[in-house]
């Protein structure tokens, strides 16, 4: 079975309505996971009470513990969330916590080198140390996929830029494009817009999340494909879809399946996920299938 880590920051989100377990690469390695895939996740929590509840939310998830670093220093993320009356979230993200500080191990390296997929992303490369983990590790590993979540002031040009030389597939959302493309030229269209960051940084391929507009993806030959479903459906809350979208990606084209069919899954899935509280609900792939199935237009 193939090998995937998910590296990054794993934290709690601070909902309005209460605290729940949170962070991109977590909710990716969770949905991978209850998929069937072989996925670890690197990250680090405070060896406070934060971080024990965290250490049994993902026993609970079945989210394997190899590499959850205990950090006796800094303490266990967490993230403000304000939801407004769409259910779209803004973040008050606290830094010098514990997955700011990850650490390297013999063990990781090795794990790493095995993985036939890696999945990084933008938060956890705010700080120096882990960073520099990261720039590592990727000198060293599978499948290359940067899942970019910008979140200011807790990224820079130059950082993101080294991020996105290192990756073979990257994910954004429609806003992302916006402003990494328009470091380079001022463009207008979607399609050339994807085509400039595919060619600036030797990307394999690049996906696009937009929202309600649905998903698109440059393939490798350099062919746009658009999601073609639309869904029905009543938002309860979009924290987490994009990470629900990315695993849903992932997890079909493990399985060799079409750019097409990948799409349109992963779209699947993030809209399901727009349907539930929270982003880590149990779920399996006919649940999807048949959400699909009911909810599109």
């Amino acid at each position: 079975m193939k090998k995937v880590i998910c590296f990054g920051e794993i934290l709690w989100d601070m909902l309005p309505s209460g605290k729940v377990p949170g962070g991109a690469p977590m909710n990716v390695a969770f949905h991978l996971n209850q998929f069937g895939w072989n996925c670890k996740m690197i990250s680090r929590v405070g060896g406070d009470p934060l971080g024990q509840e965290l250490v049994d939310f993902l026993e609970n998830k079945r989210i394997p513990k190899d590499f959850i670093q205990i950090d006796p220093v800094h303490p266990t993320g967490t993230v403000k969330v304000e939801l407004d009356e769409k259910g779209i979230p803004s973040y008050e993200i606290i830094d010098q916590v514990a997955y700011d500080f990850l650490e390297v191990s013999e063990e990781i390296n090795k794990e790493v080198a095995e993985a036939d997929v890696f999945i990084y992303g933008s938060l956890a490369s705010r700080n120096e140390t882990s960073r520099k983990m990261i720039m590592d590790l990727l000198e060293n590993t599978g499948v290359k996929i940067f899942d970019i979540n910008l979140r200011e002031p807790h990224y820079t040009r130059n950082t993101l830029e080294g991020l996105l030389k290192s990756a073979d597939i990257v994910k954004m959302n429609d806003e992302e494009l916006d402003i990494i493309a328009s470091w380079h030229q001022d463009l207008t269209t979607l399609a050339s817009k994807m085509k400039l960051i595919k060619s600036q940084y030797k990307l394999l391929s690049l996906i696009i999340t937009r929202g309600k507009e649905g998903a698109s993806v440059l393939d490798e030959e350099g062919k746009i494909h658009h999601s073609s479903h639309q869904f029905d459906i009543k938002v309860l809350d979009t924290v987490g879809c994009g990470d629900a979208f990315l695993a849903g990606y992932v997890s079909k084209m493990m399985e060799g399946a079409t750019v097409e069919t990948c799409l349109e899954f992963a779209s699947g899935m993030g809209a399901y996920l727009a349907t539930q509280r929270g982003a880590t609900p149990f779920l399996k792939e006919e649940n999807i299938y048949q959400f699909i199935h009911n909810a599109r237009v």
